[in-house]
């Protein structure tokens, strides 16, 4: 479908927001195997607390209830998902360096695009922005936001507050190398 799009085109860039999550994690070898162009692979990277906790938090969405051992594996689930997925992404910036980049998302949003992926991004701090989609757009669209026309992009930390110490100490026990590589562990209070 890329290839038949470039063809159909003239933009400069596709942007295919497929995440690299648990089943796709060899996506971006794929796309740079069999695509006629190249590839920039954009490493967003978020704080594995903060995706495990969004993860419970929709899975105990309108009136379900997890019990505290079935938040604890489901916790150990995600950060082992977390950890495939961006140890499968440092793996292809190490057989691509010139073809990745790694992208913090709270520094994103706070400030702004880094100048490694300014060709194909807005300008500015992204905190705030709202973004109009069409009807066959679902690249900024994950749970129910993927039926919305807008999506607002903004910093949410709650997570910080509303995440139980149990499930803080399972996701951190489980993802500190990369914790540490990517400087999450600076916030650590366990």
């Amino acid at each position: 479908m890329l290839e038949s799009i470039a063809r159909m085109t003239d933009h400069p860039f596709i942007i295919d927001s497929s995440k690299t999550a648990r089943l796709n994690a060899i996506r971006p070898f794929y796309l740079k195997r069999h695509l006629s162009f190249p590839i920039q692979l954009v490493h967003l990277v978020r704080d594995p607390r903060a995706c495990v906790w969004s993860v419970i938090r929709w899975r105990m969405r309108g009136d379900r209830h997890l019990g505290r051992t079935a938040q604890l594996g489901l916790a150990a689930m995600a950060a082992f998902s977390w950890t495939g997925t961006n140890l499968a992404a440092e793996f292809y910036r190490l057989c691509h360096p010139e073809g990745s980049v790694r992208v913090n998302y709270a520094a994103l949003l706070q400030h702004g695009v880094p100048e490694s992926i300014q060709p194909f991004a807005p300008e500015g701090p992204l905190e705030n922005i709202v973004i109009e989609r069409n009807g066959n757009c679902h690249s900024m669209g994950g749970n129910e936001m993927r039926n919305q026309a807008q999506v607002a992009v903004r910093r949410d930390e709650t997570w910080k507050a509303e995440i139980p110490t149990s499930i803080t100490v399972v996701v951190t026990a489980l993802t500190w190398p990369l914790m540490l590589r990517y400087g999450f562990l600076r916030d650590t209070k366990v």
